[in-house]
């Protein structure tokens, strides 16, 4: 596979992925609901009640909307009128449910006034009416620390989330410290040491350090990312775990993981059939050599959150098809596995996909939904709401190889032929909410080393069981993708 196919799939789940960090590292990752009653009353959330019972500190929402520009615009922007009032109800919901922590301002700013040179400094999106008319409809949170957060402009389309912008909005606020996000990874995703000693020891080797992928580049813009070994016994001290391309994960490791989710940590994972980054020599491939697998699998864990990733198995549509070629003398031609989602592929009522345009994957796999056993009790059935992130078109289907060679040496028209194309979406991606329980309810055992009691200078190994949480206590939050990204 050359390096420009490589580079095509470069930021295409970066994007879902901080979308999704976003959508469920803090209490307001449950659903978003706004109820009109026949009394015009709006019902907030339960997750923007906790933000707003956890407030230590008076805070300041101005909404800025120039009605009176608006009377005299024309009948698109007459229109927000209406989008006004709902926004400006919903805010005095938030006074209301605050005890007195927030206190909401409406402002119209006038041509050349105070208000409008400050609705200008905020960096509120301005749309000229009339020659001296400008049209402002956005939201300043100021916190008594001098914190400022901005909604430059309320757009339409985001009406079915205005309840998650504006709770974001007030909980990055009021929150000092950033985000932490633990990467647990068989990839160096991470980089090497990049501390000036440890690079100086390998430029004096001859050996150029490895750079962080893209993805920690990205999220190390607004989130503190951290590594966390393959081999943990406990995960802790971070708001988000992110697991990519989990391969051969020790059974510690994975009930780390398991526990992690129970205790209400908000979790990403990105598991992937065929790892092209982690794929291995092609010569030895050729040769025939055993080969370590490029597939990760945390089907021991999926299976009980209700998902799973079939093996060797990959998402195909002909529809979504890109055309490339795949060296310098072959002809451009589709790859099947070659999906470039677009609008109508990203589920619009979620958070994590609803503003997705465009996200390009190699060889994605496919996520089936486990369905519970009816002939099971009640109280043993699962507690999960599955909802559907990313997926193909109603013509798309999966694909299967009988040996990872057809992906290292890829002829794009053999995969093609024996493609058929479905009559149903094929789902790549799953955000999973609700109560969930452990895939080890009896716990593990782990080996202990202590000390030789006839021996002091000697060590004896022995078996320890440990146990944790059979089910949660709390809401769970899971975002599930079939590919590993690239980078």
């Amino acid at each position: 596979m050359n390096r420009t196919i490589r580079a095509i799939i470069g930021a295409g789940f970066i994007f879902i992925i901080i979308f999704s960090a976003i959508s469920i590292s803090q209490n307001i990752g449950k659903s978003w609901k706004v109820d009109i009653t026949e009394q015009k009353l709006y019902t907030l959330s339960d997750g923007t009640k906790a933000i707003l019972a956890k407030l230590n500190q008076p805070i300041k929402a101005k909404l800025y909307y120039a009605k009176t520009a608006a009377l005299k615009g024309p009948d698109q922007i007459k229109y927000f009128n209406n989008y006004y009032e709902f926004v400006k109800a919903l805010l005095e919901e938030y006074v209301a449910q605050s005890k007195g922590m927030v206190e909401l301002q409406v402002i119209d700013p006038r041509p050349f006034s105070d208000d409008e040179v400050a609705a200008m400094r905020y960096g509120l999106q301005q749309y000229r009416i009339t020659e001296e008319e400008n049209f402002f409809f956005g939201l300043v949170v100021q916190t008594q620390f001098g914190v400022e957060k901005v909604i430059s402009f309320f757009s339409p389309d985001r009406q079915n989330f205005i309840e998650y912008d504006i709770s974001y909005l007030i909980d990055t606020a009021i929150t000092r410290q950033k985000t932490k996000i633990g990467v647990i990874s068989s990839l160096p995703i991470m980089g090497d040491d990049m501390s000036g000693y440890m690079a100086q020891m390998m430029l004096s080797q001859g050996q150029r350090p490895k750079s962080p992928w893209v993805i920690v580049e990205h999220l190390r813009k607004k989130y503190e990312v951290t590594e966390i070994p393959t081999d943990v016994n406990d995960i802790n001290d971070v708001d988000i775990l992110l697991v990519v391309h989990p391969k051969e994960l020790p059974e510690k490791t994975l009930f780390a993981i398991d526990q992690y989710v129970l205790k209400g940590g908000r979790t990403i994972v990105c598991v992937d059939p065929y790892c092209f980054v982690d794929a291995q020599n092609q010569m030895a491939m050729r040769m025939g050599m055993q080969q370590q697998s490029h597939s990760s699998d945390l089907n021991i864990l999926l299976r009980n959150w209700g998902l799973e990733m079939p093996a060797d198995t990959f998402a195909g549509d002909k529809k979504l098809a890109e055309t490339r070629a795949i060296s310098r003398a072959s002809r451009p031609e589709p790859i099947i596995g070659l999906l470039k989602f677009v609008k109508g592929c990203f589920n619009p009522d979620t958070v994590a996909t609803a503003e997705l345009n465009e996200v390009i994957v190699l060889f994605a796999g496919v996520l089936n939904e486990v369905v519970d056993d009816s002939n099971q009790p009640e109280e043993n059935k699962s507690g999960i709401q599955k909802t559907p992130l990313i997926m193909t078109t109603n013509e798309g289907n999966t694909f299967t190889i009988s040996n990872p060679y057809e992906l290292i040496a890829l002829n794009p028209s053999a995969l093609m032929s024996k493609f058929v194309s479905g009559t149903k979406p094929v789902t790549m991606g799953y955000l999973l909410t609700g109560s969930f329980k452990s895939s080890y309810p009896e716990g593990i055992e782990i080996e202990i080393e202590s000390t030789d009691p006839n021996d002091p200078n000697e060590t004896i190994k022995s078996a320890k069981r440990i146990k944790g949480l059979a089910e949660a206590r709390t809401d769970c939050a899971v975002a599930v993708f079939a590919d590993g990204g690239c980078r």
